[in-house]
Parts: C-alpha cells; structure tokens; sequence
C-alpha cells in the first residue's frame, strides 16, 4: 500500500475504529458476560433488555452489527430484525438464543438475520462468528466509502 495514498487512508480509518455492536438480550447476567467478553475484545456494546428497547437504541446509533435474543419481551427478536431490516438492509444480525429447531432458524434467516447461535454456546464460536459477521461490515463500509470517493469504470 502506498504511503498517502486513498487505500492507505481508508485502511488507517477503518482499523483505527472501534466497532460498535447492539446486543439485545433479556437475561441480564448473560447481556453483561456477553458485553464484559465484547468490550475485552475492543468493541463498543451498547445493550437492551427487550426488543422495543433494542429498536429506540437502533434508532439511535448507529452499528456495525446486532446480536439479538430470540425470546423477548415486548417485541421479539424474529420482529426486531425484520424492522432493523426495513432501516439497514446492509448490518449483519446474529440470532443468539435457546430456539434449536430448524423451523426456528429458518424463520430467523427469513426475518432477515445473517447467522444463527443457539445456546448454550462456546465461547470460541461466538466470537469467530462476531468476527466474520464483523469482517463483513468492514468490507461493505471500506466498499461503500470507496466507491463513493472513486469512479470506477468496469
């Protein structure tokens, strides 16, 4: 990469950010040990405890990726995806939650979510899952910004 140039600045931009992520889980000792673990990873979590909550909080901020409950109060988290979807087509959501079936996950992929986790969960997993839900925000921001800035003739 040449020093100066557009690719370093975007590279320098978007590595340099810390990345901020909803995470919308009822259980509140399971949200903090999520977010405790998230923030050790050098993201940015901002919480809620039910679906309408998570919803005034999209609204709000603005994020790189949301991890929602399944099974919450108020408004649950199938209908929370479907109506961040219908404000950013583009965020990647993460399904966590005790629904196992397969007509559970096929509904969560349905209501517009991007990977699914059932609990209880490893670790490990969940955050190679965070950081490929992750990789795919970066690509689409450092795409978006770029294209934006350059005229590209294909």
């Amino acid at each position: 990469m040449q020093k100066g140039s557009v690719n370093e600045l975007f590279f320098c931009t978007f590595v340099s950010m810390k990345l901020k992520i909803l995470l919308v889980e009822d259980d509140l000792n399971l949200g903090l040990v999520i977010a405790d673990h998230l923030k050790l990873q050098n993201y940015e979590v901002v919480s809620a405890e039910d679906g309408a909550e998570g919803l005034v909080k999209f609204n709000e901020g603005r994020f790189n990726l949301c991890i929602l409950d399944v099974m919450l109060p108020v408004l649950d988290g199938f209908s929370l995806a479907q109506d961040i979807r219908r404000i950013n087509a583009e965020i990647p959501i993460l399904f966590l939650t005790a629904k196992s079936m397969t007509e559970d996950k096929i509904k969560g992929f349905e209501a517009g979510g991007d990977d699914y986790l059932t609990k209880p969960f490893s670790i490990q997993e969940f955050e190679l899952r965070v950081k490929g839900d992750q990789a795919f925000e970066i690509s689409f921001l450092i795409f978006s910004e770029f294209s934006s800035k350059v005229s590209l003739t294909c």
